[in-house]
């Protein structure tokens, strides 16, 4: 596919658009833009783009120095923080056949991304929509590669792995076709609608079930800074919702979905809940409620609350029985 550059008077071929939306973040950035400019296959068939969401700290001075070295990186700074919208506005700037949307504190490990260059080769001409996935259902674990033939099978074969940002990626094609693409923003996972849109649309899409990213090792300190069963529950079966209101997934494999995502959840309803700041900062308001609401009518959604209100029990005396300990023993 032969791309004109708008900023380039020169003609060239690109295979895959990597494009990172990063604020605030400047040191992980770097170790990031450092391990991909230094791979073999970041070659000029790859081009990698950054969007800064108008960063305060010096992530611009840091992507200079990768533009001045390298004609294949580009570097774009929004004029305000447009939040999650910058993950559209990423995409907007490539000029790749194939956008790859990703963590700014993602690379990919030796040999991966020539990997991932070579699947997208393999489907470049049947255009079937294309997700690199490194978790799937585990029943499907041994398959290194995945055919769904709709949307309900792609649910079944996914699941809640598609909230990562760095699951979604696509034709150039299927990017500009879709419509409103903010229409999600206030869930923070506008990249599961459009993967849902894509997926629906071409009633097909290939899983590469294969771990081709890796983190940064550069300190992420505590996570959090959101709901987090707000977005990854609440708003997650938000999409699904509509989609089954639009007649694109069915009531079998929402509640199926449901069932599975209860089960891979139940030890973190019981973590997050009962330590809600110990080694995060997620925001719990509401948070039963949202769990409550969609899980309800799941028998075990009961033995989870017992061994959440067990839990609690002993969490309440153990510290009165420790400080009453403390005191026998001065």
């Amino acid at each position: 596919m032969e791309i004109t550059c708008s900023n380039e008077n020169v003609q060239r071929q690109i295979l895959v658009s990597i494009c990172i939306p990063t604020y605030n973040r400047s040191a992980i950035l770097k170790d990031t833009m450092q391990r991909i400019t230094s791979d073999p296959a970041f070659d000029e068939e790859v081009e990698l783009i950054i969007s800064d969401n108008n960063s305060t700290d010096d992530t611009g001075d840091v992507v200079r120095e990768f533009t001045d070295k390298y004609s294949n990186v580009r570097y774009y700074r929004n004029e305000e923080n447009v939040r999650d919208r910058n993950f559209q506005v990423v995409l907007s700037y490539a000029h790749g056949d194939y956008l790859k949307l990703q963590n700014d504190y993602i690379y990919f490990p030796e040999g991966q991304l020539a990997f991932m260059k070579e699947c997208i080769r393999k489907y470049q001409s049947t255009r079937q929509p294309l997700f690199f996935i490194r978790k799937v259902r585990k029943e499907l674990a041994k398959q290194s590669e995945i055919v769904c033939n709709s949307l309900d099978e792609y649910i079944y074969t996914v699941s809640y792995y598609s909230t990562w940002l760095s699951s979604f990626g696509c034709w150039h094609e299927d990017f500009e076709a879709l419509t409103e693409k903010d229409r999600y923003f206030y869930t923070s996972l506008q990249q599961v609608d459009w993967i849902y849109r894509i997926v629906s649309s071409k009633n097909c899409a290939i899983i590469i079930h294969h771990n081709i990213f890796e983190t940064t090792k550069l300190p992420l300190g505590p996570r959090g800074g959101y709901n987090y069963f707000g977005v990854h529950v609440g708003k997650y079966y938000e999409i699904m919702e509509d989609c089954m209101d639009a007649q694109l997934v069915s009531k079998p494999i929402f509640n199926k979905d449901r069932r599975y995502t209860l089960y891979m959840y139940r030890e973190r309803f019981i973590r997050y809940l009962l330590f809600p700041k110990k080694g995060n900062y997620f925001e719990m308001d509401k948070s039963l409620l949202v769990i409550w609401h969609y899980y309800k009518r799941f028998p075990l959604f009961y033995l989870i609350m017992l061994v959440f209100i067990l839990a609690l029990i002993l969490k309440i005396i153990y510290w009165p029985f420790k400080a009453l300990v403390g005191l026998f023993k001065k």
